[in-house]
């Protein structure tokens, strides 16, 4: 049976639901009959775990273990490792992102899928509605005395606000078992702590809202634990939920799980120390400064930092600290920032993805702050409960460890802060280093003439006058001058020049202390008297003054920070025209369609875009530009049409059908194409490029220097298909018949100048007749030859232009009807193959035919059987000052020679290569301990030395399909020095062997192995 997805009961207001997980789960009946709702991650311990095994192990693919716990029928209930490793190979093949392991709402919906998909589900209860159900409970059993015990999750899901919420103690326990009840959402602690009343309930109430809902919201409970009540069963359960504005509503059947409580030794955690003390006048700005630090020391077992919370209490707001960030022995371990919850100020580090192990021994955990604002005013942070710092016992996982309550009590506030500011308030003001603008159009309006960013610190300020100081070689001053804060205007606008602007801001402008507020000094490019554009000079606008008041401690402030802003130019920037070579194919094909002619950019300048108005183009060259047709100018990127194509003539303009704009400092490019005619002779055409347009912003004629720009010159030549040739060639070698051998050469064509077709390719077999079965080129069908010539016939193969050309591997079947051992057929067939005829058609030209001449198969022998030739192992070392009989008979290697399944041979000698520290004066082949013998008995004859041949006067036959294993012995001399022994093939040409076992005590043919049947 499935345990079913169900809403609990529908509470308050209408928009509102609760759900929870069950205590149990009914027995399972088959491979796949529950459904996953909790949450699961590395750690935790469930039944849950359990059943996720089971379905991981019904596929190969996500097994957790071929053997051994975790495996098929020895499932456990720890998510370990193994288990995390096939969680992400299961969430990789179901498209789940991110592959992390952990098994949340997107893994447990596809994990229900696929249990939905095979068996119905059972309701296991009577409730009706829709909701999510949340049963993410790590154990099934707690631990007398720990801190922070995770209850039960309930998901409440609509919109409102939350102002009561009731629960029931459960199991066979006591009242005061759960010492102290909590609500969390995730790690953030909701309520203060709450006991159990006389009738068992636990109450969470306050008028103005507990917590708000918008969408859902996952309720979890928390508890502390009694000491001394092990044995004790215990649990919650939901029984009412109010909204503000509605009544409490009944919840029935909303039962968390049912946990016993036993007794264990766990680890001690206990604070020594608090190391931030009490500071009655502590100047702000302040960076990474120490707001709570306690001394920490952990006994028995090692634990895990899983959460902190801590409380800021005293009159400062939550914006005077920023940056607030963990650190655990000196090193960072999180950050966070103080938030609003349920009417506290909270810093919460979440750290259970990922928590921080603090082994036995001392330990400080630490949080730092800037401290940005709240001068008059001052903090203290606190640690408010035991539960609000998760540690969790390594042995124990999911058991939280409550801090001794002696340290706990002495040590867990820090210092009170009393927050003072440098004459109650600071601002500074710098140049807006993002502001990079150097010159500005004459006559644009609004334009930004300084950039700076202010910042207030110690409280809030109000900045009530801004003094501006002008400098620059303009002969002229730009007027209606206004200052923009985060780009809105406050206070009065400058209408008339002068060297200094003062802006009364009233009450305008509140800078929020530790914040960057964006201040520009704004105005029109154009002289405040006479109203003419500002073409030339530059302008320099300072900061030289900011005065104010602070919001909190109305203390008066001024400073001069002489900020000075960027050095803009009035006017600058050019516009240009140039020609575009880069990837520019200056040779055309005859009748090319589109085929590009000219390529240009037009760049505006730096002050404003350019508006192009029309593109004229001559047309130059050799012969008459009317074989030029449908001419149209495109845009580069785009390879849109900028405006309709023209015919072909000497004279083409074209007038964009939509603007053509070039955005200030940017270059655009376009492209100038049109059909070609079949020309056969080497005409050219030379494209020259005027171009006319406007300022975007001030609308006056532009220059464009290089303009008239004469673009490259394109020359149209015929298209020609060059002479084939082999890009690569398998060398002469003897071959297996029936052996069919791919890229006995890669036939490579070339077509300059445009693409070719090949249409027909004849090629000629030489050597033994009929040993040549088949041949294929690239993927065409095979061809039998008809007598001595192969015909491909309307094979078109395409050769785009280009110098590398294009391959087509030629493949090449041998017949087994002129080999064979026994048959009475002669082994030692030739065959070879040469390209005789090809005929291609290149773009724009008549078919031509031509006869390359080409040997495109070197001369291969075939034979019934192969033999494979390797090098043994060596031998290994050699003492010094061996005894020469001590060395006879010593083996320095082996050499394996196998015989094809097609055949036997007969090997006639084999050379050997011997490496040792002695001179060889004796050496012989054993097969199996025993001296080698030829067919007719006769002992192998073995030439003395190092580079010895050893014969067999009438040939060693191996059968087909079988190796034999030849053992070299040698006699080595004495030597002074150690060293090794070892033996290799010597050269091939040396190794005799024959496919005809008939030839015995005649000369056996050497043969041409390929390399991989020889390795020495």
């Amino acid at each position: 049976m499935l345990l079913k997805k169900s809403v609990i009961a529908a509470v308050a207001v209408a928009t509102l639901t609760v759900s929870a997980a069950f205590a149990t789960v009914p027995a399972q009946t088959s491979a796949c009959n529950y459904q996953f709702a909790t949450n699961l991650r590395l750690g935790a311990v469930s039944s849950d775990v359990q059943n996720l095994q089971k379905l991981l192990n019904m596929d190969a693919a996500t097994r957790v273990s071929v053997s051994g716990a975790g495996s098929m029928g020895a499932e456990t209930f720890r998510f370990g490792p193994a288990t995390l490793a096939a969680v992400k190979k299961f969430q990789a093949a179901n498209g789940i992102s991110p592959v992390s392991g952990y098994v949340g709402p997107l893994t447990r919906n596809t994990l229900n899928t696929i249990c939905s998909s095979t068996v119905s589900t059972i309701p296991t209860n009577t409730n009706t509605g829709s909701g999510v159900v949340s049963n993410n409970i790590p154990v099934s059993v707690l631990v007398a005395g720990q801190a922070g015990a995770k209850l039960g999750e309930f998901v409440v899901s609509g919109n409102g606000v939350v102002t009561n919420v009731t629960l029931q103690r459960t199991g066979l326990s006591n009242n005061a078992t759960l010492a102290n009840v909590y609500l969390y959402d995730g790690m953030t602690r909701l309520t203060d702590a709450n006991s159990v009343r006389t009738d068992g309930s636990i109450v969470f109430n306050s008028p103005s809202g507990l917590f708000t809902v918008s969408g859902s919201k996952t309720l979890t409970v928390r508890a502390d634990l009694l000491t001394g009540t092990s044995g004790q069963t215990v649990g919650v359960a939901l029984t009412s939920v109010t909204m503000m504005g509605g009544t409490a509503t009944p919840v029935t059947g909303a039962n968390g799980p049912l946990f016993s409580i036993s007794s264990a030794t766990t680890a001690g955690v206990t604070f020594s120390s608090q190391g931030v003390s009490a500071t009655t006048s502590l100047t702000v700005p302040r960076t990474n400064y120490s707001i709570w630090n306690v001394g920490t020391n952990v006994s028995t077992n090692n634990v895990l930092l899983k959460g902190l919370t801590l409380d800021m209490i005293g009159s400062a707001d939550a914006s005077a600290l920023s940056n607030v960030t963990l650190y655990v022995d000196g090193v960072q371990s999180g950050t966070s920032m103080v938030q609003a919850v349920s009417g506290s100020k909270r810093v919460v580090f979440d750290l259970s993805s990922n928590p921080k192990m603090l082994q036995t021994g001392g330990h400080t955990i630490e949080v730092r702050a800037d401290l940005v604002s709240g001068a008059s005013r001052n903090f203290q942070m606190t640690l408010m409960s035991v539960s609000d710092i998760v540690l969790e016992d390594t042995t124990l996982p999911g058991i939280g460890i409550s801090v001794g309550k002696s340290g706990y009590n002495s040590y867990r506030q820090a210092g009170l802060q009393t927050l003072t500011g440098a004459s109650s308030t600071s601002v500074n003001v710098f140049k807006d280093t993002t502001y990079s603008t150097t010159n500005i159009t004459p006559g644009a309006s609004n334009v930004t003439l300084g950039k700076f960013k202010l910042t207030a610190y110690g409280e809030d300020t109000k900045v009530q006058t801004v003094v501006v100081g002008v400098s620059g070689s303009a002969t002229s001053q730009p007027g209606n001058v206004g200052l923009f804060v985060n780009g809105a205007q406050v206070g009065n606008t400058i209408t008339t020049g002068g060297t200094t602007w003062t802006f009364n801001l009233g009450s305008n402008f509140i800078a929020t202390a530790g914040q960057e507020t964006t201040v520009e000094v704004r105005g029109n490019a154009l002289d405040w008297n006479s109203g003419a554009s500002m073409a030339s000079g530059t302008i320099i606008t300072t900061v030289s003054s900011v005065s104010g008041v602070g919001q909190y401690s109305q203390s008066s402030f001024s400073v001069s920070p002489a900020a000075a802003g960027q050095t803009l130019t009035f006017g600058g920037g050019s516009y240009a025209v140039g020609n575009v070579l880069s990837g520019f194919n200056s040779v055309v094909s005859p009748n090319a369609t589109a085929a590009k002619i000219g390529s240009f950019s037009i760049q505006a300048g730096v002050t404003e875009g350019a508006d192009v108005r029309t593109f004229s183009f001559s047309i130059g060259g050799t012969g008459s530009p009317t074989f030029l047709g449908n001419v149209t100018l495109v845009d580069a990127v785009t390879g849109n049409a900028i405006a309709p194509a023209q015919p072909g003539g000497s004279t083409i303009s074209f007038t964009p059908s939509a603007p053509f704009i070039v955005a200030a400092g940017q270059t655009r490019t376009v492209n100038l194409v049109a059909n070609v005619g079949n020309q056969t002779a080497a005409n050219t055409v030379i494209p020259t490029l005027t171009v006319t347009g406007y300022g975007q912003t001030s609308n006056q004629i532009l220059t464009f220097t290089g303009s008239p720009l004469t673009g490259t010159t394109v020359t149209y030549t015929a298209a020609v298909t060059g002479t084939p040739a082999c890009s690569s060639k398998l060398n002469a070698q003897d071959v297996l018949g029936g052996a069919s051998l791919s890229n006995v050469c890669n036939l490579n064509v070339t077509s300059t100048n445009g693409a070719s077709v090949i249409n027909d390719l004849v090629f000629t077999t030489t050597g033994t007749a009929g040993a040549i079965e088949s041949v294929t080129i690239g993927n065409s069908t095979p061809l039998t030859p008809n007598g001595t010539t192969v015909t491909f016939s309307g094979i078109n193969l395409d050769v785009p232009a280009g110098s590398n050309g294009v391959n087509f591997p030629i493949t090449v079947k041998y017949s087994t009807a002129y080999v064979g051992s026994g048959s009475g057929v002669a082994t030692g067939a030739t065959a070879g193959l040469t390209l005789s005829s090809m005929k291609a058609t290149a773009d724009g030209q008549s078919p031509a035919t031509t006869a390359p001449a080409l040997s495109v198969s070197n001369t291969m022998t075939l034979r019934s059987t192969l033999p494979t030739v390797v090098k043994g192992s060596a031998a290994g070392s050699y003492g010094v000052n061996a005894a020469p009989s001590s060395a006879l008979g010593v083996k320095v290697g082996s050499v394996v020679v196998s015989a094809d399944a097609k055949g036997d041979l007969v090997v006639g000698a084999i050379p050997l290569n011997i490496a040792a520290p002695g001179a060889i004066t004796a050496e012989t082949l054993k097969v199996g301990g025993t001296i080698a013998q030829d067919k007719l008995g006769v002992n192998v004859s073995c030439t003395a030395g190092s580079t010895g041949i050893c014969t067999f006067t009438n040939g060693y036959r191996i059968s087909a399909g079988t190796s034999v294993t030849f053992e070299v012995f040698a006699t080595v001399g004495a030597t002074t020095a150690a060293g090794t022994l070892d033996n290799a093939l010597g050269a091939a040409a040396s190794f005799t062997w024959d496919d005809n076992v008939a030839n015995v005590g005649t000369a056996l043919n050497a043969g041409t192995l390929p390399s991989s049947k020889y390795q020495q």
